[in-house]
Parts: structure tokens; C-alpha cells; sequence
């Protein structure tokens, strides 16, 4: 390859421009916030040329109509919403409010609409409320519904991480890692029609 070829090649390369996703998550408590965080870090950010933007919404906030209506909005202007939940209740009234305004607000573009439960006993049962009900609520959107289960942290690891982490915000990793090898490997089914850049 000669210098002007590879001059040109390196300035092609240098005006692709990343993509990006607005990520809203709303998590049932530290734990679970910190179980999405991970998860995110695993999947989504050892991917190049993506970049997240992540809004946060603790479940206690949005028994308040207001947060609730704000929280709506934001999840309007979000590309992936994700649920992270222990999963071992169905979803209190209040987050169940939240959703159906969201479908109020929503635009008419492609969004995804996710549900990330803490492994334990019983989680993978096949009819799980909080499961049932994100997928009512996808399917009514005309949204992508996708699914996944995690692990919990020990219970010292995940004190230490809660103090260093407290914001729970995604970290960029380094590591290049393409969207769909990670997510295979992670069993997380993620809709690619929303992080392929447009031809």
C-alpha cells in the first residue's frame, strides 16, 4: 500500500462517526442497578464506535407522579429502556404507571424494551410476571423485547463496588469487541437494528 493510499485510508477511517444510544434504566435498588451496570460494561461497551448516554431512575422515585411523568419523557427520547429487577414480585403499580405513560409519550421510531432479572431459584420460570408484563408493554409499542438474567455479586464485592460506584454510570471499555460475538456469549438477545449504522 502506498503513503497516499494509506493516508487516505487512516482520514476514511477517521470521519466514521460513533454510534449512539440513549440508554434509560430504571432499577429496582443498588443491587440491581449494579447487576445492569455490569451487565452493559459486558455486552454493549467493549463494542467500538458505540457510544452510551445513560439516564438513571431508581423505582422508589417514581412512586411520585411527577418523577414518574418526567421519567416518561426521558424514556421517549430513549433508544434502549431496560428494567433491572430481582424479579421475584411482579413490578409494583408504580413502574407498571410509568411504562403505559411511556407509551403515550413514545415517538414512532424503533426502540427497545428490556427486562434484566437477578438469578436465583426460580427466575427462569417461564410465565415470571415482570417478564409478561415488559413484553405486554414492548409488544404494544411495537418495540424489540429482549431478556436476560444475572448473577448477584457477593455480598462484600458488591458493598465495595456500591461505594466506589455509587452514580452506577457505564464505564467505555477498550477491549474491541463487536456487539453480537459479546452479547452471544453473554445469552443476551439485543436487537442489532438499532446499533447498525445506516448505510
Amino acid at each position: 500500500m502506498s503513503v497516499e493510499q494509506e493516508s487516505a485510508l487512516l482520514a476514511e477511517t477517521s470521519e466514521v462517526q460513533p454510534v449512539e444510544l440513549v440508554l434509560l434504566l430504571a432499577y429496582e435498588d443498588t443491587t440491581t442497578g449494579m447487576l445492569a451496570k455490569r451487565s452493559f460494561d459486558s455486552c454493549l461497551l467493549n463494542s467500538p464506535g458505540i457510544e452510551i448516554k445513560t439516564r438513571l431512575w431508581r423505582w422508589d422515585l417514581l412512586r411520585y407522579l411527577a418523577f414518574r411523568e418526567q421519567a416518561a419523557l426521558e424514556a421517549s427520547a430513549a433508544d434502549v429502556i431496560l428494567v433491572s429487577a430481582h424479579g421475584k414480585a411482579p413490578l409494583p403499580l408504580e413502574i407498571q404507571q410509568w411504562l403505559k405513560r411511556w407509551l403515550i409519550f413514545k415517538a414512532e421510531r424503533p426502540y427497545a424494551l428490556g427486562v434484566l432479572l437477578e438469578e436465583h431459584r426460580g427466575s427462569r420460570v417461564l410465565h415470571n410476571p415482570v417478564f409478561e408484563f415488559v413484553q405486554h408493554i414492548a409488544q404494544a409499542a411495537g418495540a424489540d423485547f429482549f431478556h436476560g438474567f444475572g448473577s448477584p455479586l457477593p455480598h462484600d464485592l458488591k458493598l465495595e463496588r456500591a461505594q466506589k460506584d455509587s452514580s452506577i454510570l457505564p464505564n467505555r471499555s477498550k477491549r474491541a469487541k463487536t456487539i453480537q460475538e459479546t452479547c452471544k456469549r453473554k445469552h443476551t438477545a439485543f436487537p442489532s437494528r438499532l446499533i447498525t449504522p445506516a448505510h
